[in-house]
């Protein structure tokens, strides 16, 4: 049936289809294939077994709506499936004819309809953002009778960054799940240039490349943010839209940052991340990338800079308009600490910003962490990032006004 498809399926794909335990935990590494591969099951059994309902879950919708809710669509569509089938959109449910079988898309903000649905199928994707109840919740659903003799199952993918995870200490270390491991070496669709990214990590940060590279259990000690997920796309309709910039030219490369507000979630997208740019070579930058009507919230530390920009042509025409961050005492312990108060989406193409979040950390002196942070990859796009946030708080007491 996969072949009847064209589905050209991975290793990863085959071992979770062999399993026969009610839970499957994939995990792996980044770039493993472990998504892809649970989107071309889901796929398979939605058109091989009937009468059958599949969830597939995220802990928040926008991630859902932006990563494997659009994957699984796009994967539809791609095999000639989609237009055998419903596609409720208000519902976020997909239900094939033939098999009559179902999937429905659905995240924890949903949580009544979790608690009203049976079910034969449950994905939960990046499953370490997902809390032990929520999981619980989920597995609780595993109660829909089936027409065949297949048995109710539930898979779960992540990264496995976090050594004390409920996955790691309540379901797999106990023996509750198939186990199926992954790593880059898994997906034959990678180019030599992306590979070559992620094996650089071998030697520059052994942790960080246990855990990402590898697939196997690790544990960054002292992360400042643990409050982000990766999202595929920036919302098109957003409450508030503004930006982040961080001088550099020689060595440091300037980086800006997009923030847009959609509700309780901040997304942020990498825009510019380079050296040996000239405040000119900035705004004609910004002007290519179609910037316009924004402020940008940028180092106070660089007055001239930010004078230099705004009196430009192509800025006063464009309606950018750079305002310098108030700095003060603990200006950057503050402003950290009104960043790990948002809920961040960041976009999957912002891989500076993803490596520098990845390995910010705290100070540790005599084994103990001091409040100092501390990043080996540099925080460029995360001065952005916080110039951008703390800008558009102006720095107030609370951020409630930003909530």
């Amino acid at each position: 049936m996969a072949n009847d498809l064209n589905l050209e399926v991975t290793q990863i794909f085959q071992k979770n289809r062999a399993s026969t335990r009610d839970i499957v935990i994939n995990r792996g590494g980044t770039r493993s294939s472990k998504t892809y591969s649970l989107c071309q099951l889901m796929c398979f059994k939605l058109v091989s077994e009937p009468k059958k309902r599949i969830i597939i879950a995220r802990k928040t919708f926008p991630t859902l709506r932006h990563s494997v809710y659009k994957d699984m669509i796009d994967m539809l569509k791609e095999k000639k499936i989609y237009e055998l089938g419903t596609h409720n959109k208000s519902e976020h449910t997909f239900t094939y004819h033939y098999t009559q079988s179902q999937i429905v898309f659905l995240s924890v903000d949903d949580a009544h309809k979790v608690r009203g649905l049976e079910t034969n199928y449950v994905w939960l994707n990046e499953a370490d953002a997902f809390t032990f109840e929520d999981f619980n919740q989920f597995y609780l659903r595993l109660s829909r009778k089936s027409e065949d003799d297949k048995p109710n199952q539930m898979y779960l993918d992540f990264n496995p960054s976090d050594m004390f995870s409920w996955i790691k200490t309540e379901v797999e270390d106990k023996g509750r799940a198939e186990v199926i491991t992954s790593n880059y070496t898994d997906n034959t669709f990678l180019d030599a240039k992306t590979i070559q990214r992620i094996e650089y990590m071998r030697e520059h940060d052994p942790n960080f490349w246990r855990i990402y590279g590898m697939g196997e259990w690790g544990e960054i000690k002292g992360l400042i943010y643990n409050n982000w997920e990766v999202t595929a796309n920036m919302p098109e309709q957003y409450d508030w839209r503004f930006m982040g910039l961080d001088f550099g030219f020689t060595n440091d490369p300037s980086s800006l940052i997009e923030i847009r507000k959609e509700g309780q979630y901040i997304y942020a997208n990498e825009l510019i991340y380079e050296t040996g740019l000239t405040n000119l070579d900035l705004i004609d930058k910004m002007v290519e990338r179609g910037i316009m009507n924004v402020t940008i919230y940028a180092d106070s530390a660089e007055p001239k800079s930010i004078v230099e920009i705004n009196r430009t042509p192509e800025a006063r025409a464009n309606r950018i308009k750079l305002v310098p961050t108030t700095k003060g005492r603990d200006s950057v312990k503050h402003g950290i600490n009104i960043v790990q108060q948002q809920k961040l989406l960041i976009t999957d193409t912002s891989h500076n910003l993803q490596k520098e979040i990845r390995n910010y950390k705290w100070q540790e002196k005599n084994n103990e962490l001091i409040n100092a942070p501390i990043n080996a990859h540099g925080d460029h796009a995360l001065d952005a990032l916080r110039y951008a946030i703390t800008g558009a708080l102006g720095m107030r007491k609370s951020v409630r006004a930003f909530a």
